[in-house]
């Protein structure tokens, strides 16, 4: 286990390898949180980059050292949600073969090609249900059920009440499963 508070002392104190370690063991999970919120690889991973620069460049403005994963993922939400306002709703590629896909369909056994393609073809209506939900709703979402955050969690990265948290992702849930029906989709199969 990694001591965070030591390594952001000594990355206060000049230390790039400890800065390195940090990005090393931080940058999979905001890639994650950006991924989720953006639903796009690219856009993500500059997000992230982002992140760790402002993260690094704000160290000694951080309290408290050891919450540095927690304000590290505030900080990449929130730049990952500007950008979502700043889109002036452009299309995004939805069959881009580099994207990485988090949502995690049912654990079955896929043997066959034709299962195969059906377990792509549903990954591509859940990510395309997933890109039709509004931002706000996305977000909540993504980091509640895919990145695995607590509703109290979620509220602090996104710095609304955890009442907020807790209906958006009611409803971002509701949003989905019109959505996923809609594309004739049989839900209970996920």
């Amino acid at each position: 286990m990694i001591d965070v508070e030591q390594l952001v002392k000594r990355s206060r104190g000049g230390d790039d390898s400890a800065f390195a370690e940090l990005i090393a063991n931080f940058q999979g999970k905001a890639f994650s949180i950006a991924y989720g919120i953006l639903m796009d690889k690219t856009e993500a991973e500059d997000i992230v980059q982002d992140a760790f620069i402002k993260a690094y460049f704000s160290l000694k403005q951080l309290k408290n050292p050891a919450a540095f994963p927690s304000w590290l993922f505030k900080i990449t939400a929130h730049l990952a949600l500007n950008k979502t306002q700043r889109r002036d709703n452009k299309n995004i590629s939805l069959d881009d073969e580099d994207t990485i896909t988090y949502i995690q369909l049912s654990p079955d056994i896929w043997n066959t090609p034709e299962e195969a393609f059906m377990r792509a073809e549903t990954q591509h209506i859940v990510k395309q249900a997933m890109m039709s939900l509004p931002p706000k709703y996305r977000a909540a979402i993504s980091l509640r059920e895919i990145d695995g955050f607590s509703y109290t969690e979620i509220a602090d990265m996104l710095q609304i009440p955890e009442g907020t948290v807790k209906s958006r992702v009611h409803e971002a849930r509701n949003m989905l499963k019109d959505r996923l029906i809609a594309f004739g989709l049989d839900i209970t199969t996920l």
